[in-house]
């Protein structure tokens, strides 16, 4: 994951996942927090693969895959559609076509990033009724 130049398709990859009607929006606190998290998760995979290469490992049909712990989806049905219109319209700081696998990868890292935001938004709600009890102990 470490070796694609996600920035110089960051353009494109707006007009896919970060439009006006999804979970994160281009220019929102969100889509910058989003960026700060993928540099990490990508970090994080490079010393995964990294570690699994060191040993000797078959892949088998029984392997987990940590998607499947993701209780969220994004809608990419029209994908396709949307990587034709980035591709006739690309501006010159684009570096040309997206392969599918990177496609996959980045929607995987937005699946995940969403994952995270919704388990710190339960942990809060989690700790809402304790606190409010425990302010509502001090008043008696």
């Amino acid at each position: 994951m470490d070796r694609f130049n996600w920035d110089g398709h960051r353009n494109t990859l707006d007009k896919i996942f970060f439009r006006e009607n999804d979970f994160i929006r281009k220019g929102t606190k969100n889509y910058d927090d989003f960026w700060l998290f993928f540099g990490r998760f990508r970090k994080f995979q490079d010393r995964a693969t990294t570690h699994q290469s060191g040993r000797k490992k078959e892949k088998s049909d029984d392997e987990f895959n940590s998607r499947y712990k993701i209780n969220c989806s994004v809608i990419t049905k029209d994908m396709e559609k949307l990587m034709k219109e980035a591709k006739s319209s690309r501006r010159r700081d684009d570096d040309g076509e997206i392969p599918a696998e990177r496609l996959a990868d980045f929607r995987s890292a937005v699946l995940h990033y969403i994952d995270f935001c919704q388990k710190q938004n339960f942990r809060k709600l989690k700790k809402t009724p304790k606190i409010a009890r425990k302010f509502a102990d001090r008043k008696i």
